[in-house]
This record gives C-alpha cells, structure tokens and sequence, in this order.
C-alpha cells in the first residue's frame, strides 16, 4: 500500500520522518488499533509490516472503496483512521 509521492510529501513526511515510523491504524469501531510501520520507499509513504493482517482482520478486499484519515492524537502521534465507504465492481479483462 502505498500514497502519492506528492501527498507523503505535502502532509505526512515531517511528521514520520524517512524511514521506519510505527503508526496506530484504525478501522471500524476498533478502538485499540494495529500498529503498522510506514517507510518512505523512492519518495512514497508506504505501509509495510502488518497491512495483510489488517486487511485481513477487517475484512478489507479487492473492490471496498476506502477513505484514508490522517489525525494528529492528542499525545502528538499521528494515527490513521480506515474507513470502508462501500464496493465496487471489479471489471475483468
């Protein structure tokens, strides 16, 4: 998973730095969260470790449209909100 260059850039970079950031990611009515790590990967934030498993544990496939919420806690983190808005069809070839 990974956002635009542009966007990493504008919003996220000085708030997780270059490399190896562990962020909360929420979905749902999760209230604890999963910790992920970003990393900047050819000026790109991407998600590493964890998102299969988050993908999986919230039932997250091929076809949801997703809306991505960046949030500065209270503490100061930087948290991310997950939300599922609905699918798609996915066209075949």
């Amino acid at each position: 998973m990974a956002f635009s260059r542009q966007f990493s850039k504008r919003y996220i970079f000085a708030r997780l730095g270059t490399y190896g950031s562990e962020t909360k990611v929420f979905a749902g009515r999760d209230l604890f969260g999963s910790k992920l790590n970003f990393s900047m990967v050819h000026g790109e934030l991407r998600l590493l470790g964890g998102w299969p498993l988050f993908v999986k544990n919230h039932r997250i496939e091929a076809g949801h449209v997703c809306a991505f919420m960046f949030e500065e806690e209270e503490e100061g983190d930087l948290s991310l909100k997950v939300h599922v808005l609905g699918t798609v069809p996915l066209q075949t070839i």
